[in-house]
């Protein structure tokens, strides 16, 4: 299978495979992409991918900030966000 760094990767990826190799996805190779763009879940594409947390991310970074402005020696922190994997037709 092939893991895109993005889904607008993906879709490129996808598309080549369809329509200039001639590739069956996913029954030949799966394809998955990342951040789960509004056109992945269009009927052409239908794009298995990862959501990441926007929201979330966009808060915890304000809080960093924040936290770093008040106190600029504050020691470096790590996030780690989960992800989640929406499963739809480019894998099996």
């Amino acid at each position: 299978g092939v893991f895109c760094p993005t889904d607008l990767c993906a879709l490129g990826f996808l598309d080549a495979m369809r329509s200039k190799h001639g590739v069956d996805v996913p029954q030949e190779v799966s394809v998955i992409g990342y951040d789960d763009i509004p056109q992945s879940s269009w009927a052409f594409a239908n794009l298995t991918t990862f959501r990441q947390p926007v929201d979330e991310i966009a808060a915890t970074t304000l809080e960093l900030l924040e936290s770093r402005f008040a106190d600029p020696e504050m020691e470096e922190r790590q996030v780690v966000l989960p992800v989640r994997m929406i499963e739809r037709g480019t894998t099996l």
